[in-house]
């Protein structure tokens, strides 16, 4: 899916499809004080809507929480993530979002630039045309059982993954404060992390009430041991 996303114009362009949008009927997620060419090209917009990403399913809500995310061979940092909330229809699943990263500065969101956030998968910025993760065959709202394609290029690795929904838990497991329910989707695949050829398990959970995927645990497996890598929840707000 990544290598099929190609631009379909220049920044001239680019600009006049955001301000066509921006003279539709707003979308409240887009009225947040984010400028209109923020958006990304108008071909990433309609791959990410064939992958299933957007346009159907849960809008992201409005929240903001705190994570711990360890990577392999680096030490755990703490990112504060606000999401700002996407619309229905077809923007559904894009939602502006300001990361920050501890420790925060006095004013936590002065001289932050949003970014555009793909369900918490990846983000997006308006020059780029292509993601670093690529889906196929995802159908929201998730059923028991679904299955679909979950790939990840970035940090040195390329990971190719098969992933079902294998159950629902309460999104409180993962978080006390955390609503509504999770579902766990189990991914397993291969790829190559710097060059080298492994094998990769994951453990991912998408949170209903949320409209956003978390992956909670990845492990990739080398010839020279097992590099694992995780995310906590630390903490959470909803207005």
């Amino acid at each position: 899916m990544t290598g099929g996303f190609r631009p379909m114009g220049g920044r001239t362009r680019g600009l006049a499809l955001a301000a066509l949008l921006a003279s539709l009927v707003a979308p409240p997620a887009f009225a947040e004080g984010i400028a209109p060419e923020l958006l990304p090209v108008p071909g990433l917009i309609a791959g990410l809507r064939e992958a299933g990403l957007i346009g159907a399913g849960e809008p992201v809500a409005r929240f903001a929480w705190t994570l711990e995310v360890k990577r392999p061979m680096r030490d755990p940092k703490v990112v504060s993530e606000r999401y700002l909330g996407s619309p229905g229809g077809g923007f559904a699943g894009l939602s502006p979002m300001i990361r920050t990263y501890a420790p925060q500065p006095a004013a936590p969101d002065a001289g932050v630039r949003p970014v555009l956030s793909v369900r918490g998968l990846t983000t997006l910025r308006p020059e780029e045309t292509a993601l670093e993760v690529a889906v196929q065959d995802l159908r929201l709202p998730l059923a028991q059982g679904a299955r679909f394609r979950l790939d990840w290029h970035d940090d040195g690795a390329k990971l190719e993954q098969a992933c079902t929904v294998i159950g629902q838990e309460p999104a409180a497991t993962l978080n006390p404060a955390l609503p509504g329910p999770a579902r766990r989707i189990e991914c397993e695949g291969k790829g190559s992390y710097k060059g080298i050829p492994v094998g990769v398990s994951a453990t991912v959970f998408y949170l209903e009430r949320l409209g956003v995927f978390v992956q909670a645990e990845n492990t990739i497996r080398t010839p020279l041991g097992a590099l694992r890598s995780w995310t906590r929840i630390t903490g959470f707000s909803m207005p």
